[in-house]
């Protein structure tokens, strides 16, 4: 077997690459990790004296978090979709929805730093005709629950339902610790049916 060996090639000087240092400056410092999680917690819920519809969230009757591989964005943002199409409504169980995130920084110095956060998610916009007599939002402090509350004599007990919405999180630049606003859209909570 013979060996071909090539002398020939030239190699010229490296060339800089244009605007390498209106790049570096325009490279986000904050950006948001791509891995983010909705968390779903669920509490019982009770109407009281008043006919006010109250949750209990003292008490949890289930926890689950759905981990979703958002998209980035050239600014340093991440943007995905939620969908559940069979999602259990259980009568007067309430369950609230937080996008969970991380917001992360580049600092002068090379070192890097990041930061998780939570943001409540108000579904009450997305909750169909169809379903606004019987499911009912409720707001507990800074968190949202969605509840099936019918009251209606031969009700089901549990209502199968598609929720989905759209989230996009923008870097922030902060002084104090890196963080994302969250933007929440194309809410839908609708009723399933095969």
């Amino acid at each position: 077997m013979q060996e071909i060996i090539d002398t020939n090639i030239k190699y010229g000087e490296p060339a800089a690459m244009p605007n390498l240092d209106e790049f570096i400056a325009n490279f986000p410092k904050t950006f948001i990790q791509s891995l983010t999680s909705i968390r779903m917690v669920c509490s019982p819920a009770a109407y009281n004296s008043s006919d006010e519809l109250v949750v209990d969230t003292e008490t949890v009757i289930w926890a689950a978090q759905n981990h979703i591989q958002a998209e980035t964005t050239s600014t340093g943002g991440a943007k995905a979709d939620y969908l559940s199409t069979d999602a259990g409504l259980k009568k007067f169980e309430a369950i609230s929805f937080e996008l969970e995130y991380t917001a992360a920084r580049f600092n002068e110095d090379c070192s890097f730093e990041t930061f998780s956060h939570s943001e409540p998610i108000n579904l009450e916009e997305g909750v169909a005709e169809h379903l606004s007599d019987d499911v009912k939002v409720v707001q507990v402090g800074d968190s949202y629950y969605l509840v099936y509350a019918s009251t209606e004599d031969g009700a089901p007990n549990i209502i199968s339902a598609s929720i989905a919405f759209d989230y996009k999180i923008n870097p922030v630049e902060s002084e104090m610790l890196p963080l994302g606003e969250v933007e929440i859209s194309n809410i839908l909570v609708r009723r399933y049916i095969l």
